[in-house]
């Protein structure tokens, strides 16, 4: 951050003092990372109450989406590729004097987070951060790295490359006016366009299928006294847990997993245990071995590949459902679900912090620039020299 505002000090003619700069930038380094211990402080409570043991999940790997034609396609020719390329013709063609260096460096950082454990400095960054909270707190917290899926954070890379992208628009609109105006809006066009249309084109199931009869049987007839389970549903998992009155023992957030069965082996979603291999596999017959303790009793499926696993653990057929696109699975014997031993909820003001400091530091910090809106030149009159009211002398030429 120091390094940041020393190469943009200079501002409008301006040079501040190094002595300055080093200041302010340390005061805004300490009430930043303040404010991020105080919003984060519920998430360390919790972590404290019950540290997650969890078995390492496979990182998705960013050097296999240079080489898969698929996945680069649909790297460079998303969200990334365009900021990647508006951000290269800025600062190939940005006028003489304008700052650069921040934001590019905060394009940098951020794209090299969203890479994980391909490089050490989300661990690296983490790590301290977790040493400044136990040094505050005394909460003795361990990050573990391994529950981390880090290609989510590419959103902030994403979002810090838009300014610099907004500027080589404008930029551009200024030299050639409508033209530039309207080849930025057809391209704006064409990538929301492309983005909406990729799922249509590369869909991630093998045919679009509706989950509204799973939903209206766990509703009914009190079928929601037990757990459920989906296989090969993909996202269409969180689809079913919004309507399903019913509880499942599976999940889309992998650090909130926290039965034994899922956190001794490194897969994520039981949903798609097949593309996690043998751990997947494992996982998903040590669940089924132990149903009865958790009160599953239904399981959907909508790929044939799980049912010689489910029908050797017990489960036999009764329904279809989608023109049989999706089949229910049932099993004798299962007691209704009950509360589980395993993790502790929050507290109920550990609670109510989670729901009022996140929102609560935006808010805040909008107000703040309304407060203390950047600082304007104003427009004061120059004096010249007044003129003489006697008339000038007039000489003759000789």
């Amino acid at each position: 951050m120091v390094v940041i505002a020393l190469m943009d000090r200079k501002r409008d003619g301006a040079d501040a003092t190094t002595a300055g700069v080093i200041s302010r930038s340390a005061i805004f380094a300490a009430l930043s990372l303040g404010g991020i211990i105080l919003v984060l402080l519920p998430y360390w409570l919790a972590l404290k109450a019950n540290p997650i043991k969890q078995m390492p999940i496979p990182p998705r790997q960013p050097g296999k989406l240079l080489l898969t034609r698929l996945a680069g396609r649909e790297l460079h020719s998303g969200s990334m590729g365009r900021n990647a390329a508006g951000c290269a013709f800025y600062f190939c063609q940005r006028p003489e004097g304008k700052p650069a260096a921040a934001p590019l460096l905060c394009f940098w950082f951020t794209l090299l987070f969203a890479l994980g454990g391909t490089t050490p400095l989300p661990r690296m960054l983490l790590s301290m951060l977790a040493g400044v909270v136990n040094a505050i707190t005394g909460a003795n917290v361990h990050i573990r790295l391994t529950f981390l899926t880090f290609e989510r954070f590419s959103f902030w890379a994403n979002l810090m490359a838009l300014p610099i992208v907004a500027l080589g628009a404008v930029m551009l609109i200024d030299r050639y006016g409508r033209k530039a105006a309207f080849a930025l809006g057809t391209l704006a066009a064409f990538t929301v366009a492309f983005a909406v249309s990729w799922p249509v084109y590369h869909p991630i199931h093998d045919a679009p299928f509706s989950t509204a009869e799973v939903v209206s049987f766990l509703n009914r007839d009190g079928h929601d006294k037990f757990r459920y389970l989906t296989l090969g549903f993909g996202s269409k998992m969180s689809e079913v847990g919004i309507g399903a009155n019913a509880s499942s023992v599976d999940g889309e957030y992998n650090s909130a997993r926290i039965l034994p069965e899922m956190t001794q082996y490194g897969s994520a979603q039981l949903t798609n245990s097949k593309y996690y291999g043998t751990n997947g596999i494992e996982s998903l017959r040590a669940v089924l071995k132990h149903a009865d303790q958790y009160g599953l009793k239904y399981i959907f499926v909508r790929d044939p590949y799980y049912e010689p696993l489910i029908a050797f653990a017990g489960w036999r057929k009764t329904e279809v459902y989608d023109r049989g696109n999706v089949s229910l699975w049932v099993k004798d014997g299962i007691p209704p679900a009950h509360k589980t031993p395993y993790g502790m909820p929050p507290t109920a003001m550990e609670g109510i912090l989670w729901g009022t400091l996140p929102i609560g530091s935006s808010i805040i910090a909008l107000l703040l620039m309304m407060m203390f809106p950047d600082k304007r030149r104003k427009l004061e009159p120059i004096e010249f020299p007044l003129a003489a009211n006697e008339e000038p002398v007039l000489r003759e030429a000789l």
